[in-house]
C-alpha cells in the first residue's frame, strides 16, 4: 500500500495452492506467500521439479485487479523465469503476459484467480505474490466478505492506548487474518474509526454476540480491564498478557490480540521492523487523515525536502505522572539533552546530505533544544497542538503537577488521533528515522519508506525507574514545594527524603542535591540548571 492510497495490496486476504510440494517446503518454509514480505532471500512456495508445475492464488470474491507482482528468490532467479501469467475471467483462463526481468504485470480486469506456471519441466521458487486493487474495489471486497463472512471476528477494541498502541494492535490482527489461509473479518472501535478506512467500524448490531463470546474467554479481572472504564494509566499492563494458547484457534468466534503479539507473524531471517512493515501496510488511514497530511505538506513545503530530511519523535513525557504499585516504577522520565543530542547527531554523522529535521514531539522544549543544537541545520517542528511545557500529553491528564490542568488546552481525542496519525506518515516519508521507545515511533517505523539501516534509536529505556521508597513526590512537603513555586521552578519528577534537617532532592532516580531549607534556597540555580539539563525544562 503506498501512502497515496492509490493501491491496495490484498493477497493476504486470498487463498493459495499449488501443482506440489517439495521436501523443502515440508521441511519448513521461512514465508508464506500471501504475506505481503518483499524479501528476496526466503522461499514460500516450492514445488517438485515436473512438467508444468504452477502456484494458484484464489481471491476471496471475484474482484478487480490492477496488477499482480511477485517476488522472487534471489539464487534461483535465471532458473525459474520465465514463469507464465494467467488470470480466471469468467471460467476462463486467459494467458496475461511473461514475468522474466519484469516483476510487476498489469491486470486491469475483474477476476476470480491467478495462475503463475511454467511451460516447460522444473521447479517454481517464490518468495511472494502480491495482489493490487484500488480503493474503491477493495472497499466493495471487504463489504463482501463482511456480508458473507463465516469465519469468525478479530475485534480491535483498546480505548486505553494511545494512537500508536492501537495501531500496534489493528496491524497484529491483520497479521492473524491473513497468517493462515482463512479469511476472518477485522473491526475497530468506533473512536479508532474516525482516523482508519480499513479495518472499519464494528456494526454492533450485528457482531454484538462477538463480545459476548471473547469476554466469555477470560478471567473476569481482565474482561473488566478490556471492556470496563479504563484509563491509559493502569496497573495492569493488558499489552503484556499473553494470548499465545488463543492464536492458532482458528475456529473461535473472536480472539483477544494485543500489542506485543507481532512476533508471532515474525519469518526466519525476518527483522522486526520488516514485520512491522508488511503488517502496517495493511491499515488504510482515513481521507481525513490524508487531507490533514497533505494540508502539512503544503504548509512545510515537505515534499520538496523529505530526502534530505531526518525524522526524528521525542517522546518526552511533559510532566506526565505514571506509578505502578505493581512493579513499583515512577514515570514518565524524559530522555535527557544529552541523550537527545548524541541520537541525532549520530544520524547526520552517518548521512551528509541531511538539511532538514522534521521533529514530532510532546513537549516544545525539545523543539527549541534541538533549534539550538543543531543552528546549521532547518527544524521544522509539526507537532503545533503539544502542550505547553509541564502540562502533560494531550491523552493523558495523570500530571505531576495537577494545578496545571487549569491552564491545559483541550483537544478532542479523535482529532489529536487525526494529527498524530498526519505526523507519522510525514515523518515516515524521510530518508533516515530517529527515535525512542515509543508505539508512536513503531509506527513511523512500520510506515517508512527508507532503508532499515537508516533507522536510528534515541535511549529512553528507562522511562519507568525506581524510586527509594524513603522519597516522595515534592507536592507531599509545602515547605520546599512552597520554594519551587515562588522560584517558578517545575516540580515535575522531583522528589524528595528528610532526614533531619537535611532535604534529598532527586530527579526520579537522579540525585540533584543535598541541603538544607537554606542551602536549597541558595543553590536554587544550580538545582533549576541541572533540571534543563535532565528534562529541558
Amino acid at each position: 500500500m503506498s501512502l497515496s492510497m492509490n493501491l491496495i495490496n490484498i493477497s493476504y486476504l486470498c487463498t493459495t495452492f499449488s501443482s506440489s510440494v517439495s521436501d523443502w517446503e515440508k521441511k519448513g518454509g521461512v514465508g508464506y506467500l500471501l504475506d505481503g514480505s518483499m524479501s528476496s532471500h526466503r522461499y514460500s512456495a516450492h514445488t517438485l521439479e515436473e512438467e508444468g508445475s504452477f502456484v494458484q492464488v484464489d481471491l476471496p470474491y471475484i474482484s478487480y485487479v490492477d496488477s499482480v507482482e511477485v517476488v522472487l528468490r534471489d539464487i534461483y532467479l535465471d532458473k525459474v523465469v520465465p514463469l507464465n501469467l494467467s488470470v480466471l475471467h469468467q471460467e476462463s483462463w486467459i494467458f496475461v503476459d511473461q514475468f522474466s526481468k519484469t516483476k510487476k504485470i498489469s491486470i486491469g480486469a475483474t477476476i476470480s484467480a491467478i495462475r503463475i506456471s511454467r511451460e516447460r519441466r522444473g521447479c517454481i521458487v517464490l518468495s511472494s505474490v502480491n495482489i493490487y486493487t484500488d480503493r474503491l474495489s477493495f472497499n466493495s471486497l471487504i463489504n463482501n466478505i463482511s456480508e458473507n463472512n463465516q469465519k469468525g471476528l478479530v475485534c480491535v477494541y483498546a480505548p486505553f492506548y494511545g494512537l500508536g498502541g492501537r495501531l500496534s494492535v489493528i496491524a497484529t490482527a491483520l497479521g492473524l487474518i491473513g497468517s493462515q489461509n482463512s479469511i476472518k473479518e477485522a473491526v475497530v472501535d468506533e473512536l479508532t474509526s474516525k482516523v482508519i478506512d480499513y479495518p472499519k467500524k464494528i456494526n454492533q448490531s450485528k457482531f454484538g454476540n462477538h463480545y459476548k463470546i471473547l469476554k466469555s474467554g477470560f478471567a473476569e479481572h481482565l474482561v473488566n480491564h478490556i471492556f470496563g472504564h479504563n484509563t491509559y494509566q493502569s496497573e495492569k499492563n493488558i499489552s503484556h498478557y499473553d494470548t499465545s494458547d488463543y492464536l492458532p484457534k482458528q475456529a473461535q468466534k473472536a480472539i483477544l490480540v494485543t500489542r506485543d503479539n507481532m512476533r508471532y507473524y515474525q519469518n526466519k531471517g525476518e527483522q522486526s521492523e520488516e514485520v512491522s512493515r508488511r503488517l502496517y501496510s495493511r491499515i488504510i488511514p482515513s481521507y481525513s487523515v490524508m487531507e490533514r497530511l497533505s494540508r502539512l505538506e503544503d504548509k512545510f513545503e515537505l515534499s520538496n525536502k523529505y530526502q534530505k530530511a531526518l525524522a526524528v519523535h521525542v517522546r518526552h513525557g511533559n510532566g506526565e505522572r505514571y506509578y505502578s504499585s505493581v512493579r513499583n516504577l515512577w514515570g514518565v522520565k524524559p530522555p535527557s539533552g544529552q541523550k537527545i543530542y548524541s541520537a541525532i547527531k549520530r544520524c547526520i554523522d552517518d548521512n551528509g546530505d541531511i538539511e532538514y529535521i522534521l521533529l514530532s514531539s510532546d513537549c516544545v522544549r525539545v523543539a527549541e533544544f534541538i533549534q539550538s543544537s543543531f543552528p546549521e541545520k532547518s527544524i521544522i517542528f509539526l507537532s503545533e497542538f503539544v502542550q505547553d511545557v509541564g502540562l502533560g500529553c494531550n491523552h493523558n491528564n495523570y500530571l505531576f503537577d495537577k494545578t496545571l490542568l487549569h491552564y491545559r488546552r483541550d483537544v478532542a481525542v479523535d482529532l489529536n488521533d487525526e494529527i498524530a496519525f498526519s505526523e507519522i506518515l510525514a515523518l515516515s516519508k524521510c530518508i533516515a528515522l530517529c527515535g525512542g521507545e515509543s508505539y508512536f515511533f513503531e509506527a513511523v517505523k512500520a510506515f517508512g519508506v527508507c532503508d532499515l539501516n537508516k533507522i536510528y534509536f534515541l535511549d529512553n529505556k528507562d522511562r519507568y525507574v525506581r524510586v527509594d521508597k524513603e522519597f516522595q513526590e515534592i507536592s507531599k512537603v509545602d515547605v520546599i514545594l512552597n520554594i519551587f513555586n515562588e522560584l517558578d521552578v517545575k516540580t515535575d519528577g522531583v522528589f524528595i527524603a528528610i532526614y533531619g534537617e537535611k532535604y534529598h532532592l532527586s530527579y526520579f532516580d537522579d540525585m540533584l542535591f543535598v541541603g538544607t531549607k537554606e542551602e536549597i534556597i541558595n543553590n536554587i540555580n544550580i538545582i533549576k540548571n541541572k533540571l534543563i539539563e535532565l528534562r529541558l525544562y
